[in-house]
């Protein structure tokens, strides 16, 4: 079965890709993003620049969509590194991958193998991941009706901050054979640190074994006492409210 991986900038949708290839036999990775930055490099542009050149023209953008939803339907052994993968290959295992803001930024201006997207300052790296997430929001919304950060696109949405790669990769392999195997609802891991308590938590009722959650400018607002101590060094499943 096919597997997506959308993300935002410096969540590690590469490196997770790169993992996952090591032990899943006979998988082959296709990246929407190498592709991108390439073009954007032959362009003399940084991505973003290239981004809101997209917007001006389609072209591009429908033929890198056709090479995505054409090897989809091609064969089942793919991972996709594509942030509207899981929209172009809709049977597929379909993962989102996001971290805390400040991380981001600093995987992003250490990341030496950007050769267009280098920054003097990690603040001007989260700069660009804002101006980034905001540009591709807008342009997926207004070609393709569809809303990157709606959670229920995809079936495991994970929180990178603070754990490794393999601690990841791990996890999403763990969640992909028990997806294959019964019923799977969408679930959610974050960080024990991303976690923040803004007001007194509802306490009715009894303890949460998965609390509650509400995501809100990029942020995990804790709604419900849980069970036990929060453990800040790992991944915690969580379940998200809308509002």
């Amino acid at each position: 079965m096919n597997i997506c991986i959308s993300g935002e900038l410096g969540s590690g949708k590469s490196s997770v890709s790169e993992a996952l290839i090591k032990q899943l036999e006979g998988y082959e990775i296709i990246s929407a993003g190498r592709i991108n930055r390439e073009s954007a490099e032959k362009k003399n542009l940084t991505t973003t620049e290239f981004n809101e050149l997209l917007k001006a023209d389609k072209q591009f953008d429908l033929w890198l969509d056709n090479q995505i939803r054409d090897y989809g339907q091609r064969g089942d052994q793919y991972i996709f590194d594509a942030r509207l993968g899981w929209y172009f290959v809709p049977k597929s295992f379909k993962i989102h991958l996001l971290t805390r803001p400040e991380v981001a930024a600093e995987r992003v201006f250490g990341d030496g193998s950007r050769l267009n997207e280098q920054y003097k300052k990690v603040e001007d790296a989260l700069d660009e991941i804002y101006r980034r997430k905001e540009a591709e929001r807008a342009r997926f919304g207004d070609f393709y009706g569809v809303d990157i950060n709606d959670f229920s696109n995809y079936n495991l949405i994970i929180d990178t901050s603070d754990n490794s790669i393999e601690e990841i990769s791990d996890l999403v392999l763990k969640q992909f054979e028990e997806w294959q195997s019964e019923r799977f609802r969408s679930r959610v891991f974050v960080a024990g640190k991303s976690l923040i308590t803004s007001q007194r938590p509802d306490s009715n009722g009894s303890l949460a074994t998965i609390p509650k959650v509400k995501y809100e400018n990029r942020t995990f607002h804790l709604l419900t006492p849980v069970d036990s101590e929060i453990d800040q060094e790992g991944l915690v499943q969580v379940e998200v409210v809308k509002f």
